[in-house]
């Protein structure tokens, strides 16, 4: 199995946050998870650029317009 890539300090913060507000089996629109990062500060932008790069590394994935936490 291929290693991920390591996270920086705010990324390692924003998928906590995720995984936090993400308990269910289900999962979120990109627009959720924006909402939970802007809870806790992030802007628009900063958020969606947070989960792109999440995305980007492997760390989370969407199916069909929801956000998954990747296992």
């Amino acid at each position: 199995m291929r290693e991920r890539t390591p996270l920086p300090p705010s990324e390692q913060r924003a998928l906590a946050l995720l995984d936090a507000a993400f308990e269910s089996e289900e999962g979120r629109t990109w627009e959720d998870a924006q909402a939970v990062l802007a809870e806790d500060g992030y802007t628009e932008v900063s958020a969606d650029e947070l989960l792109q790069s999440l995305e980007n590394r492997g760390y989370i994935y969407t199916v069909e317009g929801d956000v998954w936490i990747t296992e």
